[in-house]
């Protein structure tokens, strides 16, 4: 049985792998394809995980760009909220926000 170790308990290997595999969906696809928020939400973490392990200044400058990105696709100014998908995805039939409880009646 594996005790727990304070402080960070994620190997700088094990943070940079899972980080690696999160970015190689963006990263060598031929199209462009923006997403849902959850991709741009998943790939700021695993930018975030990167900067923490390396202190690379540019995987922070990369979560920052995406973050801005993501708030440009899905942010709703009108009810602070973001939306699944983007306003421009012609398979997405009806754009839902998550975590918004909208009352009817």
């Amino acid at each position: 049985m594996l005790g727990r170790m304070p402080g960070k308990t994620r190997s700088t290997s094990a943070v940079a792998a899972a980080s690696c595999v999160h970015m190689s969906c963006f990263v060598y696809s031929n199209t462009v394809i923006h997403g849902f928020v959850d991709d741009y939400t998943f790939m700021v973490r695993a930018c975030l995980d990167m900067y923490e392990s390396l202190h690379d200044e540019q995987w922070l400058e990369w979560a920052m760009a995406l973050q801005d990105v993501q708030d440009a696709l899905f942010w709703d100014e009108n009810d602070s909220a973001y939306f699944t998908a983007t306003l421009d995805d012609p398979s997405v039939i009806l754009r839902l926000k998550e975590g918004l409880l909208l009352l009817i009646g």
